[in-house]
């Protein structure tokens, strides 16, 4: 096949942005299309000059400048606790380490040295070791106590035929069948010990060997190294986080109207950790190692929220010299004997210069 398409046909893709499609979109469909031709011609079905050598790419822009306040950031945290305890945690560690929710997803014990509060994380940009902070640190510590609060029986993976089997073999109403968490369960002892929802009591049931080689299979597969699994033990998807959404709804933290890059999205957690840091003055670099930026330029967008020193101040005014000469002059005067003969030279120089008219 011989290329004929022309770049300028393909430009026409970029009025998607004038039709409300976001830029990334846009690209996204650009460089499929672009990496199906090069398939073409790696695999000899095309030839001829890429049609995508002239296409000018749309800039992508997602730069956030919203960050919360702490009054914002305690009501979210807030209605977070009060709609899932698991969320808060998730977003109490976002907050106070400034990582992404794939990398808090992605924690598992073994990655969590809690004896010395520190976090080895697994980001997209390499690995980076944190020190955790108090508010981080009981988070973890909450969510690893609370692990094992795994359902072991859930629809998703154990049929109503099986789940009667466990019924009709320990005496558990089939109702309460799939409400039976791994730390529920003793293997060693064959023995269930749970409490029906809305009774105070505890009861045991006894797991026969007819179950137990299921009990054994949904253990295992149940079983999980994550700090933050799902209620079935499997890694909770980034795009699952409806709950944190409804959140934001409650405070009322995104109102009609708000620009899509100003709208409180769980990344805003991340920007907003970022943002506290920079306010109390940690150095950008320092940012960006911690948060796992690429490149420092990444963490470039906080400058404007550093503190400046006394002496960035003075560098900033327009009469800096004039009032380092005056500072040095005065130094002078307390005595000379302290003051390097540089900068005594510098201060002859100054004197000796016109005054400007």
């Amino acid at each position: 096949m011989r290329g004929d398409v022309r770049s300028s046909r393909l430009d026409a893709y970029t009025e998607l942005l004038q039709k409300g499609l976001a830029a990334a979109t846009v690209r996204l469909i650009l460089g499929d299309m672009r990496n199906v031709y090069n398939k073409l011609k790696k695999w000899g079905k095309y030839s001829g000059a890429s049609p995508f050598e002239q296409v000018q790419m749309p800039k992508v822009d997602n730069a956030r400048t919203r960050f919360l306040t702490q009054q914002e950031a305690d009501r979210l945290l807030a209605a977070l606790s009060a709609r899932s305890r698991q969320m808060f945690l998730i977003a109490t560690v976002s907050l106070n380490t400034g990582a992404r929710l794939g990398e808090v997803l992605g924690t598992t014990i073994h990655d969590l040295h809690m004896e010395n509060r520190v976090w080895h994380i697994k980001g997209k940009t390499g690995r980076r070791t944190i020190t955790l902070n108090e508010a981080a640190y009981n988070a973890f510590a909450e969510a690893l106590s609370v692990r094992e609060r795994i359902i072991l029986f859930p629809n998703k993976y154990v049929d109503d035929a099986t789940a009667s089997l466990i019924s009709k073999e320990t005496g558990l109403f089939p109702s309460d069948v799939r409400y039976v968490h791994l730390e529920c369960v003793d293997m060693e002892r064959g023995v269930i010990t749970y409490r029906r929802r809305n009774s105070g009591k505890f009861n045991a049931y006894r797991i026969t060997k007819t179950v137990r080689p299921i009990f054994e299979d949904c253990i295992a597969r149940r079983s999980s190294d994550l700090a933050f699994p799902s209620r079935e033990g499997t890694l909770i998807m980034s795009s699952s986080i409806a709950t944190f959404d409804r959140a934001v709804a409650d405070c009322n933290l995104n109102p009609k109207g708000t620009n899509a890059l100003d709208k409180v999205v769980f990344h805003t957690l991340r920007h907003t950790y970022c943002s506290w840091e920079a306010q109390k003055g940690t150095p950008l670099f320092k940012i960006a190692r911690l948060v796992g930026h690429k490149t420092t330029a990444m963490t470039e967008r906080y400058s404007h929220l550093c503190p400046q020193t006394e002496s960035q101040i003075l560098i900033d005014q327009d009469n800096a010299t004039e009032q380092l000469h005056s500072i040095v002059s005065a130094l002078v005067a307390k005595g000379a004997e302290t003051v390097p003969k540089a900068v005594l030279d510098w201060l002859g120089t100054k004197a000796a210069e016109p005054a400007a008219g």
